[in-house]
């Protein structure tokens, strides 16, 4: 059986180093779980979350450092939504 890819979904930043920390937290998460990852930004960076789930219908999309806002209740559902993806 295939394991889903992961998507870690981030808000993004215009920090350069923040993309840095974040790649790190994936390439973590993929060494420990052996899963397909992969990270998807809402704003500032690249890729962006609908570029990365193109590729990767029927992805598991966990928001990252995300509270009950906008962006974790809506955005990122409809996202999901569009590309198959479980949230």
């Amino acid at each position: 059986m295939t394991a889903r890819v992961l998507v870690i979904t981030v808000h993004g930043s215009a920090v350069p180093e923040a993309g840095a920390t974040t790649a790190r937290l994936a390439d973590s998460v993929r060494a420990l779980t052996g899963a397909p990852v992969a990270v998807g930004h809402l704003d500032h960076q690249t890729p962006s979350l609908p570029h990365v789930l193109a590729d990767r219908p029927g992805a598991v999309v966990v928001p990252l450092l995300l509270g009950d806002g906008y962006h974790r209740t809506v955005d990122i559902p409809a996202v999901a939504r569009a590309f198959d993806c479980a949230g």
